[in-house]
């Protein structure tokens, strides 16, 4: 008889999965970023099939063009990060294309101080999936933090104090 409770508990189990619960998302970027004392880096990892395809439609770049210069921009239009309440500017240190992923690497800029308060919005390929999800990852020292950013979720602000 102890049977029937065990395979209740796995039938439930069964139905309640991570991948039963994002079944309607996708998973369209990934935006890493992390300090180096005072100075904040961030990767921007993209789907490469879906961003290719945005490319294609938003930008007027020649082909040798189309990922570098045009991704690039792509990519820092379509995000906002402040640090302290200051805008930070995007300064393009690399990129590469991976088998599923686009990646570009920034240096973001530095704090004159301590590192009290990060936002950060995107809304990365949401003009072609309604449930486009950026997953963002920011890692200030010790202190790490998981978002989904979406549609019903652009922004996000984390407070160190």
């Amino acid at each position: 008889m102890r049977i029937l409770p065990v395979l209740t508990a796995l039938i439930f189990f069964s139905f309640n999965t991570p991948e039963t619960n994002i079944i309607h998302s996708n998973v369209v970027a990934h935006v890493l970023i992390d300090n180096y004392h005072n100075d904040l880096y961030a990767e921007v990892y993209f789907q490469k099939d879906l961003f290719t395809m945005a490319l294609l439609q938003e930008e007027s770049c020649p082909p040798e063009n189309m990922v570098k210069v045009c991704g690039n921009s792509y990519a820092q239009q379509h995000i906002n990060m402040t640090l302290n309440d200051e805008p930070l500017a995007f300064k393009n240190q690399s990129f590469n294309i991976e088998k599923d992923y686009v990646v570009y690497r920034y240096f973001l800029g530095s704090s004159n101080g301590k590192i009290q308060k990060i936002e950060v919005e995107s809304d990365y390929l949401l003009k072609y999936d309604d449930h486009s999800v950026t997953k963002l990852r920011i890692k200030i020292d010790e202190l790490e933090k998981h978002y989904s950013l979406k549609a019903e979720r652009k922004k996000i602000t984390l407070s160190l104090n």
